[in-house]
């Protein structure tokens, strides 16, 4: 049997008046039952304490409302109960829905469904269930392992709403749950005046007519037929006079055709109120930093009111509080720091927000200007941001920022490549991209070490990793080469991933140069006792130096260890006149196995090169291509090894 319990969510622990008679409503109809409020703050406890392994996913989502729809099915599916939002109407008892059900659950109107492209669309303001829900746990763990949705900062019907539930109800085949039409709960479509007119003359808090004498039988049904969603007007031929009489017919006549709740759409989390604000001077509180935004990140925790110097002053005393937005909330920091600088860099118009300084803010925002943050939706475990360049960087920012995605099929390989405890090894790191992403594979038991000489670039380098919250990656602002000491890299104007060492001109003309750190990877590991599971490289054409300052460390892991290094032909040739060959002879030498990563689309084809055919692919690329066009080269050392990655690829 479905406990019997409410709950219901909100910012604080304050209902906003305009929704209290409606939450009162729920208590009336059913006395007896117990009841839960839950604010964000008493949300991250319960994560924290029964659901550690959410905790991750739970405090990375970008809007608060993202957390409210996650921590409803985590409480439901703990405890059981009915979940419900607080601008649900409740007009008659729902205890004969509940009998012999394990999940409960209604519809949207089916306008909401085709809107989203659907036949039908659950909602997920209103559910109730046992605990232990075979659905709910479904839900809970398409929530922490989808790549695509979980998370997206705008996208809240498709990551944790919805439309992500209706996903889930199909892809477990509908099994356990007992679905309701939208009759019963949610009679009117958004924004449909039938609502406004119960919303303005609700005399919920004063006791409801409905409490007595409703003489509803148990489970009376709406026909599935029932066109109340789709702008049937109940006001008409029923005599409505206006006013309070009006709403109270109104919901005489849903009860009769067995309603047993209003959902009113309120859209309280599309909605904001900064424009009622007088904004504050930049600089005019002392002690806290002004930065535009449409919702300061981080979590609600009280009601701080609108009188700016007050609620500083509050802050200021609190440790805790590191913002406060315009809607008066004041907020404990939680989400990524890189969100201050989309506060900083946001339009001027679109309100203002104070920030406190945070242990990493000022490291991570030294760098912020002329960069962007972007959202990476399409590779790794879990969606992460990064900060990119705003312009000047016409490779691989740009793709970022359009693509959300860098080098599709070296992400989709190395993905597969690289285990949870694995120790990767990040040589030519740029802004992070791949380090970000090597630290989300290996997890808390593994380790990456991510080499970067260009000062800019491991300036952002530095700020992804503490804007990710990343405690497994070493950084090191030097080049690898085969041996140490400062020499010139020759930067690119307008590609921030071709800096490069060696150079001698090309058809791009001269380059202004920036002395860098290189030091010798056999030496940096030489009292490493750990294992050394998986390199990648990418230098420009300085491939075969980095290789040759890495002969023990090959040696010591070549039945473990595998490699994925950037093959150049033209930049090898253009370093030193024999680069190519020499090149191809260290692999002769060291007896590795080669295999050209041939692109098919977005997947992934292996294939065996023998030194011929390595050659022959090198010519072939310098005759026609670029003298900068480059591949990958998956790279294994011993067959052990390469059986070990195979079998993670399946093969």
């Amino acid at each position: 049997m479905i406990p019997k319990i409410i709950h219901q969510t909100w910012k604080t622990d304050q209902v906003p008046s305009e929704w209290t008679a409606f939450a009162q409503s729920w208590r009336r109809y059913h006395p007896g039952w117990q009841y839960k409020l839950w604010s964000n703050a008493d949300g991250a406890e319960f994560v924290e304490q029964f659901y550690p392994h959410f905790s991750r996913t739970y405090f990375a989502y970008s809007r608060d409302i993202q957390r409210a729809d996650a921590i409803r099915y985590l409480v439901i599916y703990h405890y059981g109960g009915l979940y419900v939002d607080l601008d649900f109407e409740c007009l008659q008892p729902l205890d004969g829905l509940f009998d012999s059900h394990n999940l409960v659950i209604g519809l949207e109107p089916r306008e909401h469904a085709r809107d989203q492209s659907l036949d039908q669309l659950l909602c997920n303001a209103l559910f109730a269930s046992q605990p232990g829900s075979a659905f709910l746990k479904a839900v809970i763990d398409f929530l922490i392992t989808d790549e695509t949705c979980a998370g997206l900062h705008d996208d809240v019907l498709n990551s944790t709403g919805p439309v992500m539930l209706q996903k889930v109800y199909e892809q477990v085949k509908r099994q356990g749950v007992n679905v309701y039409p939208s009759s019963y709960f949610c009679p009117f479509v958004n924004n449909a005046p039938e609502l406004s007119l119960l919303a303005e003359n609700s005399y919920l808090a004063e006791g409801s007519y409905l409490a007595e004498g409703s003489n509803l039988a148990e489970g009376s049904n709406l026909a599935e037929g029932s066109n109340l969603a789709e702008g049937s007007n109940l006001a008409e031929g029923s005599n409505l006079a206006e006013g309070s009489n009006a709403s109270d017919t109104l919901r005489k006549k849903l009860v009769s055709q067995g309603c047993f709740a209003v959902h009113h759409w309120a859209n309280s989390w599309t909605t904001g109120s900064a424009a009622e604000l007088i904004n504050p001077r930049p600089n005019s509180i002392d002690g806290f930093d002004f930065y535009p935004m449409h919702d300061s990140p981080g979590m609600d925790l009280f009601n701080g009111g609108r009188d700016i110097e007050a609620l500083a002053e509050q802050c200021r005393a609190d440790s805790q509080v590191v913002a406060f937005n315009t809607d008066g909330f004041a907020k404990h920091m939680i989400c990524p720091t890189t969100n201050l600088l989309a506060m900083q860099s946001a339009n001027s118009d679109e309100g203002l927000y104070v920030k406190k300084a945070t242990t990493n803010s000022n490291r991570v925002l030294a760098p912020s200007e002329h960069k962007q943050l972007v959202y990476i939706a399409n590779a790794g475990l879990r969606p992460f941001s990064l900060l990119v360049y705003e312009a000047g960087d016409q490779v691989i920012s740009h793709t970022l920022k359009t693509d959300h995605i860098w080098e599709p099929v070296e992400t989709a390989l190395v993905s597969k490549l690289i285990s949870v405890g694995d120790n990767v090894i990040d040589i030519g790191a740029n802004i992070g991209y791949f380090t970000v992403l090597f630290a989300q594979l290996v997890g808390e038991q593994g380790k990456v070490y991510a080499f970067e000489p260009e000062a800019e670039n491991y300036s952002l380098l530095e700020a992804n990793i503490l804007a990710n919250q990343l405690d497994n990656v070493i950084i090191e602002n030097h080049g690898l080469s085969d041996n140490s000491g400062v020499i010139d890299l020759h930067l690119s104007s307008c590609n921030k991933g071709d800096h490069r060492l060696n150079y001698s001109g090309d058809y791009n003309g001269d380059r202004e140069k920036q002395k860098v750190s290189i030091i010798v990877l056999d030496q940096y590991l030489a009292n490493c006792s750990e294992p050394i599971d998986f390199i990648k490289s990418d230098t420009q054409g300085h491939e075969l130096k980095v290789l040759k300052g890495m002969t023990h460390v090959i040696e010591r892991n070549r039945d473990h260890l595998g490699c994925v290094f950037e093959f150049c032909p033209g930049l090898l040739s253009a370093t030193e006149p024999d680069g190519l060959e020499m090149f191809i002879d260290f692999f002769d030498w060291t007896e590795a196995e080669i295999y050209w990563v041939h692109e098919r689309g977005h997947n992934p084809e292996l294939v065996l090169m023998d030194k011929a055919a390595l050659h022959q692919l090198g010519r072939t690329m310098q005759e026609h291509e670029e003298p900068d066009h480059s591949c990958n080269l998956v790279i294994f050392f011993s067959a052990k090894a390469r059986i070990k990655y195979f079998g993670k690829m399946g093969w």
